[in-house]
């Protein structure tokens, strides 16, 4: 009698230790697909990130300074403010594209309805800008800024005019 309670003791830890095993190893599974996922939109978000950050703030300075340098009739002080504003636009835009994305409040946001139409595209992608749109974001603002150039140039030529 007492061999087959031994036996069946030994029965049930052996049973024990399998479902613990079983479930450790589906844990296991568990933990290495949730982390692998975690891992890869991870590394997807980062890379975006720094390819967003390269295409806002490695190519504005250099609109920016096409900028200063086209607008040298402007006061030192309404240039250095207009800089300042267009750093914390694409500062804004950079934050927005981490976080909120405020695609909603673009118009008000910004004056430049191209950038509406690329946060417009961006709400395609679940995670940030691609790329590319991030390339094109960079260039509405050079476009916006060949834009106020062209409304300066010809309100100084309806001005030399009138004078």
């Amino acid at each position: 009698m007492s061999n087959i309670g031994s036996f069946k003791k030994k029965e049930m830890h052996q049973d024990f230790l399998g479902e613990a095993k079983n479930t450790n190893i589906h844990l296991s599974i568990y933990l290495s697909i949730y982390l692998s996922i975690y891992l890869s939109i991870s590394l997807y978000i980062y890379t975006q990130i720094v390819l967003t950050t390269f295409f806002l703030y490695i190519s504005m300075p250099i609109y920016l300074s096409i900028y200063l340098s086209i607008f040298r009739s402007l006061s030192i002080y309404l240039s250095i403010y207009l800089y300042i504003y267009l750093l914390l636009l694409s500062f804004c835009d950079f934050l927005s594209i981490l976080f909120v994305k405020t695609h909603f409040l673009c118009p008000i946001r910004s004056p430049f309805f191209i950038h509406a139409y690329i946060e417009a595209l961006s709400l395609f992608h679940p995670f940030t800008l691609s790329p590319f749109h991030s390339l094109i974001l960079s260039f509405s603002y050079a476009h916006a800024l060949y834009i106020c150039l062209s409304v300066r140039i010809s309100l100084s030529r309806s001005l030399h005019v009138r004078s």
